[in-house]
């Protein structure tokens, strides 16, 4: 018997099968993706570095993080469409994480899902910074149980140790 996707209730009251849900690794064919997302004007504003990024500068960093052993960046999908990307480095004690949900889909769990099994498949420390006026990605942390270890300099430092 075939997998069936689980249904949802739409808010009309209509019955639909629920998003297929997907968790990947960044592949080549992504660079343009997470470029359009980095300049993204919510991520700007979230980031340390709010400039826009270059496109041959992002190109030749996503080129080496595609190589670094030491990081990894992932893609979540709905449906077959990208929404998501959580990124870790492994650093000293842990790993660093950082992470942006596609405008289209925030406040659709998609967040959630994605911390959620990252950081259910990424053994040990994990910390992540977040500014401290952004308070939908402090919820989000604290959602999936990163606790809040300080703040300095308008950063909230979040960590699971």
């Amino acid at each position: 018997m075939p997998h069936q996707r689980p249904m949802i209730t739409t808010r009309h009251g209509r019955s639909a099968p629920a998003p297929a849900w997907r968790l990947r690794l960044a592949e080549p064919r992504d660079e343009a993706l997470l470029l359009r997302w980095r300049n993204d004007p919510a991520a700007r504003q979230a980031s340390h570095q709010q400039d826009l990024v270059d496109a041959a500068v992002h190109m030749q960093w996503f080129a080496r993080a595609l190589r670094d052993p030491e990081r990894q960046i992932f893609i979540a999908e709905l449906d077959g469409q990208p929404v998501a990307m959580a990124r870790l480095e492994r650093e000293p004690g842990g790993h660093q994480l950082s992470w942006f949900v596609d405008e289209a889909a925030r406040g659709r769990g998609v967040g959630r899902r994605l911390l959620a099994e990252v950081l259910a498949a990424t053994p040990g420390a994990i910390r992540a910074e977040i500014k401290s006026d952004n308070a939908a990605s402090r919820r989000l942390a604290a959602s999936v149980g990163l606790i809040a270890a300080g703040e300095c300099h308008g950063i909230c430092l979040v960590v699971r140790p």
